[in-house]
């Protein structure tokens, strides 16, 4: 059904309805809304998909700066609303995947629980998070950060460097050594103690750059018109005029935003202004120096000396006057740069592998739920203490809960869940000789005190396991048991255990072949010649079971099992089956079913009127199908005559009928007992998919059937109350 279609329901009553909601934390596949028109209001429910579903959505609760909201709209759907009531807030927040809030808004618990999991990030603008429940945050998996410091640290840092390192000529002297001089007298540099550091804006980064400085022994004095001068006094820096900073500093140290009023700010004119011997530092923005003049100010020698971090045009010309300048310092701007900045980018693949191996792992398991001991072992080639792997065990735990489990992990609520779970996660780490090029040679996931359906891929301790690596910065399935592989991590594996002899290979790729399943990789390993082997196999499909059950009659095989390397979670499988019963939903009210032999359970006298858009056929009675509810609505209309027009409305009075009055019948009806139906199978199909792949009994027939439950009660309630006497 195409986005555009839409279906309704409006029932008119001569009593104004209270309260009523629906919603749903599935997208629609069309809009759908109820409507109840009473005769003091129209209540409108419209269940619909809004908005760029590929942005997420954020909730800025409090104010903030216009420029910071433009920079979020970039990425995201942004929703300000400021002001709300906790009521209002719990009811927006199941719609957001981020909250940005200050200190005036109360981040608590039932804040949440409101969001069902979507809430990922607590944002607050500022340093203080008291207002945030953090034990909840956690149970929750919603990461809480605030920003008051951001990159200050590593920029400042880095400001500080490069002072040093100008001031003592470090670069200058290291390349002149290394072509083979050694010139000391020609890199004689200059004392930082007692000389004066101009700060010019004295933010973030500028205020820790003078506390660094003043710890090197140097007077700071500071220039930002919005700086307060309390904060300044406070660490011993005096605030002066723009002229003034300029006139008495021995070293300039640049943190000023660049905007049109500080586009240039240092050009021919102000380096005029500046003491002879001036030594000046740019880690902030490029734009701030017209580079042309400070190099006529170098070559004149006001500027004795210069050390950026940024550049008007990034990366410079190689042949800029300014980079080739002998006594310029430049580096490829790196203020923020940090090797604990850089560490996610190159761990990545290895987090992707993480989390596959603890999905691989968990299939393994003849009944998953029993996991309860695992062991996670690294090797590198790089000193322990610069291996962080608390991200890489995040991943592994979101591997072996998520499949058999509801609930969503990630690196804030991993050890929490683990623990709730009964999870006990141990790690070593072993050192390896050779390069430490890569962070890490192998990862290892060993399962304790479980059964395998697999029994080739226990360890000569019994524990499941299994291996992996990367590779060119694709995951490989390295190792399963004690039998060597490799595979990669991109698809569907089937592994079988089986007698190494000739035509193997050649007998499994047929069957698959003739089954219309791509093959994508091959890996067999072996223990010894015309022994056993394990051969492990990629494909791009799924094998059907006649296809999986010619693959096991082998009279060489001796076991096999297919594991999924992307697994989806049982939520995803329930978010799935909300929205087959919202598309059944849709098509039972889109094209209405007249059933013949539906069974009458009662009726309802009272005057009403119901409304559909489509009836069927000029009968006098039709029904209503629903997969949420196996009850038909059938209308029996008075005297038995007959008025239904297409769309038109059929009105029930006090008139006789030849059954004895007129009213609104519940018929348990064959269609919507169809549309029930498939609902109830596909869940129950899916549980049993669950069970087969994990050997746990799944909770989503259970699930269905509670949910169905309660909304024939609720329907039940609102047809009652809408055919109520006035």
């Amino acid at each position: 059904m195409s986005a555009a279609a839409s279906s309704a329901i409006s029932i008119a009553t001569t009593k104004p309805l209270k309260n009523l909601s629906l919603s749903s934390r599935s997208p629609l596949p069309s809009a759908t809304s109820i409507s109840f028109p009473t005769p003091r209001r129209r209540l409108i429910l419209v269940a619909c998909t809004a908005g760029d579903e590929s942005k997420p959505t954020i909730l800025v609760a409090e104010k903030l700066g216009e420029a910071g909201v433009k920079l979020l709209e970039d990425f995201a759907n942004v929703d300000c609303s400021y002001n709300l009531t906790p009521e209002e807030l719990n009811t927006k927040i199941s719609l957001c995947d981020a909250l940005i809030v200050r200190s005036g808004t109360k981040v608590g618990r039932e804040v949440f629980e409101s969001s069902r999991g979507r809430l990922k990030v607590v944002g607050r603008a500022g340093v203080g998070i008291d207002n945030v429940d953090l034990s909840a945050a956690t149970e929750f998996g919603c990461l809480v950060v605030n920003a008051p410091t951001a990159n200050t640290i590593a920029a400042a840092e880095h400001g500080i460097a490069l002072l040093a390192g100008m001031a003592r000529n470090v670069a200058q002297a290291d390349a002149s050594v290394k072509a083979g001089e050694w010139k000391r007298n020609k890199y004689v540099g200059v004392s930082l103690v007692g000389k004066t550091l101009a700060v010019m804006g004295f933010g973030k980064v500028g205020t820790e750059v003078a506390r660094r400085a003043k710890g090197l022994g140097m007077r700071v004095i500071a220039h930002d018109p919005y700086a307060p001068a309390d904060r300044a006094h406070a660490i011993g820096v005096d605030l002066v005029s723009f002229d003034e900073a300029l006139a008495t500093a021995d070293f300039i140290s640049l943190h000023m935003p660049l905007t049109p009023a500080t586009s240039k700010i240092l050009n021919d004119e102000t380096f005029a202004k500046m003491k002879k011997g001036v030594r000046i530092v740019n880690v902030a923005r490029g734009g701030v120096i017209d580079e042309d003049a400070l190099v006529r100010a170098l070559d004149a020698g006001i500027v004795a000396q210069a050390a950026l971090d940024v550049f008007t045009k990034e990366p410079p010309a190689k042949d800029s006057p300014l980079v080739q300048h002998e006594r310029v310092t430049v580096t490829p701007h790196l203020g923020a740069s940090t090797m604990e900045a850089q560490v996610l980018t190159e761990l990545k693949p290895y987090v992707i592998l993480a989390e596959k191996l603890g999905r691989l792992a968990v299939q393994l398991v003849a009944g998953g739920s029993g996991v309860k001991n695992v062991k996670v072992s690294y090797t590198s080639a790089r000193a322990t203490d610069d291996l962080d792997t608390r991200l890489l065990r995040a991943m592994i735990t979101k591997g072996l809960i998520e499949p058999i489990s509801d609930v969503y992990v990630n690196l804030v609520n991993a050890d929490f869940t683990a623990k709730q779970r009964g999870l006990r996660l141990s790690e070593e780490r072993v050192l390896l000789d050779g390069s430490p090029e890569n962070p890490l040679e192998t990862i290892t996931v060993q399962l304790g005190n479980v059964e395998s359906k697999f029994a080739s891929s226990l360890s000569e301790s019994g524990e499941v396991r299994v291996e992996g690596k990367v590779k060119d910065g694709v995951p490989h399935l390295t190792k399963v048991g004690s039998f060597e592989v490799d595979v990669t991590l991109e698809g569907s594996i089937i592994l079988c255990r089986q007698v190494d002899q000739p035509g193997m290979i050649g007998t499994v790729g047929s069957i698959l072949g003739e089954s219309n399943v791509n093959v994508n990789f091959m890996s067999v390993g072996r223990i010894a010649p015309r022994k056993q082997a394990i051969m492990a196999i990629g494909v791009d499909d799924q094998p059907s079971k006649e296809t999986l059950k010619k693959i096991g009659e082998i009279p060489a095989v001796e076991e096999f099992v297919f594991l999924k390397a992307i697994m989806l979670s049982l939520a995803f499988y329930y978010t799935v089956l909300v929205m087959l019963r919202t598309v059944l939903l849709v098509v039972s009210l889109r094209f209405q079913l007249y059933d013949p032999g539906a069974i009458k359970l009662g009726r309802i006298t009272n005057p009403c009127r119901v409304h559909v858009p489509q009836l069927a056929g000029s009968r006098s009675t039709f029904a209503s199908g629903s997969p949420l509810l196996p009850l038909n609505l059938r209308v029996i209309r008075g005297g038995g005559r007959s008025e239904n027009r297409r769309g038109a409305s059929v009105s029930i009075r006090s008139e006789q009928s030849s059954e004895g009055g007129s009213g609104l019948d519940i018929w348990l009806g064959r269609g919507a007992m169809i549309g029930f139906a498939v609902a109830i199978t596909v869940e129950i199909a899916t549980g049993k998919g669950l069970l087969e792949n994990f050997g746990v009994a799944s909770p989503l027939p259970t699930v269905a059937l509670a949910v169905t439950a309660l909304v024939g009660v609720l329907t039940a309630v609102f047809i009652f109350q809408s055919s109520s006497k006035n």
